[in-house]
């Protein structure tokens, strides 16, 4: 489980993503691109915040080897 203290669309987005994938271990990053702002520092502020806000840590997020993807594994 998971809790923000303010709306949290691009971990919202990410969460969907795996959802819709059926949890697979690896996704392409699904944040849409911007026209500002650096897309590899938007995933990792987004997985960060995923990662502080798990009530029960029983899942890690990271960005895979390429930085082009998001990961998961039970901790």
């Amino acid at each position: 489980m998971l809790k923000f203290d303010r709306l949290a669309p691009c971990q919202m987005q990410i969460l969907e993503e795996f959802q819709r994938e059926g949890w697979r271990v690896r996704i392409d990053d699904p944040l849409a691109p911007r026209l500002r702002g650096n897309a590899k520092e938007r995933l990792h502020n987004a997985i960060n915040a995923l990662n502080r806000g798990r009530l029960v840590p029983t899942i890690h997020f990271r960005i895979d080897a390429r930085c082009a993807g998001i990961e998961w594994e039970r901790v």
